[in-house]
C-alpha cells in the first residue's frame, strides 16, 4: 500500500494505460497538475526533469506559491 491520500492514488489509477512495444510490456500514465501539492509518506516532493526532491520545510513557502492562483 502507497502512503498517498486513496482519492489521488484512485486519480492516478484510472489514468493508467498498457500497450506493448518490441515485445515489451509498458505501463504508461498520465500526470495532471492539482490544485493543492500532494503528499507523499507524510513529505513533500517537487518534480526536476526526470526525477523528483524533497521540498525541504525551509522552503514551503516559495513551494506552496507555485500552487496559488
Amino acid at each position: 500500500m502507497e502512503p498517498i491520500d486513496d482519492s489521488f492514488k484512485e486519480m492516478i489509477s484510472s489514468s493508467l494505460v498498457t500497450f506493448t512495444y518490441q515485445n515489451r510490456e509498458i505501463l504508461a500514465l498520465r500526470a495532471s497538475r492539482l490544485e493543492q501539492p500532494q503528499m507523499y509518506n507524510g513529505e513533500y516532493y517537487s518534480r526536476h526533469l526526470s526525477h523528483s526532491k524533497k521540498v525541504e520545510k525551509e522552503n514551503y513557502y516559495s513551494f506552496f506559491k507555485n500552487f496559488s492562483s
